[in-house]
Parts: C-alpha cells; sequence; structure tokens
C-alpha cells in the first residue's frame, strides 16, 4: 500500500533517521560500522520505499530538485524542504536521546581526522556523496531494470558502506547532509557552539554533490546507448504479474521516474 498522506511520509523518513542514527552513532570501527550502516540503510528503504519513497538524506532528497531546474520543469519544492527537515528533526532526536541513554557527547560519524585537511575532507564528503545520488540516479532513472526496491536498497546502501569503509577514518563517513545538520544542532544544544567548518565539509559540499550527480548521469546517459528510447522516450514496465508501473528515460535529459520506489508519483505527477 502506498500512503498518500503527507503526514505519514513525513513520519517515515524521521522515524528513518532515528533509526539510521541511533543504530551507526559510533563509526570508529570502519569495516564493522561500515557493514552496519549500509545493511541498516538496506533495510529501512525496503521498510519505506512504499511509504515516503525511503530519501533518508538531504542530498538525495535534492536530486529531484536540480533534476527539475535541469529540465525546467515544476517540481514540489514545498515536500523537498519538508522531507529534508523531517530527516534532520530525527537525526536531532537521536542525538537527544543518545545523550539522554548513555551521556554520549561525541558522535564519530562527523570527526576530521588529524592527519587530515578541511579541503581534503570537503572533496571526500562531496564526492562520495555524488556517488551515492548517482546510484539513485541509476537506479530510477530506469538504468537498472525492474523490480526496484530489493535492487535499489542493495545499490544503494551498498555504496553508501564501502564510502564510509573508504573514507570513514578521514572524516568519519557522514555522506549524509541530513545526519551532519542534525548532530550540528544537537552541538549547539548540548555545548552552546557550532563549527562553521562542519557545516562547510558536511552539509554544503554534500548538498551541492547532488547537483554534481544529476550533471555526471546525464554525462554517462550520453555515453550509454541504452540510456536512449527509440521515439526519445522509452517506458520500462514491471515483470509480468507484478504492477504495472511505468520508468521514463527522455533523450538527453535526466527524468524522475513513475516508480514505487525512491521519489515516486502518481498518473498527476504528484507526489506520493
Amino acid at each position: 500500500m502506498v500512503h498518500k498522506s503527507r503526514a505519514v511520509q513525513l513520519f517515515a523518513e524521521f522515524f528513518g533517521l532515528f533509526i539510521l542514527l541511533v543504530v551507526v552513532h559510533d563509526n570508529t570501527n570502519y569495516p564493522i560500522s561500515a557493514f552496519t550502516f549500509g545493511f541498516t540503510l538496506m533495510c529501512l528503504i525496503k521498510m519505506f520505499a512504499d511509504v515516503s519513497g525511503a530519501e533518508l538524506n538531504g542530498a538525495i532528497s535534492m536530486v529531484e530538485y536540480f533534476a527539475a531546474k535541469d529540465q525546467k520543469r515544476e517540481t514540489d519544492v514545498k515536500r523537498i524542504q519538508q522531507y529534508i527537515a523531517a530527516q534532520v528533526a530525527g537525526g536531532v532526536a537521536a542525538g537527544i536521546f543518545l545523550k539522554m541513554l548513555a551521556g554520549q557527547n561525541e558522535l564519530a560519524i562527523i570527526r576530521i581526522s588529524p592527519t587530515t585537511s578541511v579541503f581534503f575532507a570537503l572533496f571526500l564528503e562531496t564526492t562520495f556523496t555524488m556517488l551515492i545520488c548517482f546510484s539513485v540516479c541509476l537506479v530510477i532513472s530506469g538504468k537498472i531494470k525492474p523490480p526496484l526496491q530489493t535492487k535499489a536498497a542493495v545499490i544503494i546502501g551498498g555504496t553508501v558502506g564501502v564510502s564510509i569503509l573508504l573514507i570513514g577514518d578521514k572524516t568519519g563517513g557522514c555522506v549524509n547532509p541530513s545526519i551532519a545538520m542534525a548532530l550540528i544542532i544537537d552541538e549547539l544544544i548540548f555545548k552552546g557552539t557550532m563549527d562553521a567548518v562542519n557545516i562547510v565539509v558536511y552539509v554544503i559540499g554534500p548538498l551541492l554533490s547532488a547537483y554534481l550527480a544529476v550533471q555526471l548521469f546525464k554525462k554517462y546517459a550520453k555515453w550509454s546507448e541504452e540510456a536512449w528510447g527509440v521515439n526519445n522516450t522509452t517506458p520500462l514496465t514491471q515483470n509480468e504479474g507484478e504492477e504495472n508501473t511505468e520508468i521514463y528515460v527522455e533523450m538527453g535529459k535526466f527524468s524522475l521516474p513513475k516508480e514505487k520506489g525512491v521519489f515516486k508519483e502518481n498518473g498527476d505527477g504528484e507526489h506520493l
């Protein structure tokens, strides 16, 4: 069942980020934490894909905005803002919960290693968040054949896990601006301070990576003949026996899908 209630969708994004941060609040043991983060995200995508689209990351939410801007078409900006706000609120609640439960003062998810420069940390967080957004573009564009939910969970969760494994010891491997913003707000609440460097490295850079991912996907689509249909638009339908939904890839454009997974729309173009 697809929930059309915006309140239910926002709760799914809130609760998803809450669970994600509570489960993986310590990224110091990188092989284990990378697997835990990736696997937890896979489960959450499977759980909430039919409810909110299981975006659970502000950068992923921004992919839709930048894609719409690139195509010069309207999108539900209010929904994107509400999703990101719900994600951040879930992260803030998780930080408060961990503080009350175990007196957790420092969360290793946003932590630049002493041997890593700020500029290199910004490069790593932006680049690997871009790769995660690019994997989302692959899933929702029709490059990945239906059914999408399981494949989306594995591809996106796996990309996040590998990202943490590769850069966790240098930046903490946050690769999620919603989580970063939540932890920055928690720091302001409990310590009365806010590090501007963290805002640039973990929030601004990764949010802009969504734009870079859309542009990279457009380049990739031009290189891959599979991305184009004979008549500019190719509908890809679900396998026989599954719900008949369609995904569209437009010639020369990145097009969001009409699909039950990430970033789904109904027949009227309204985001479910």
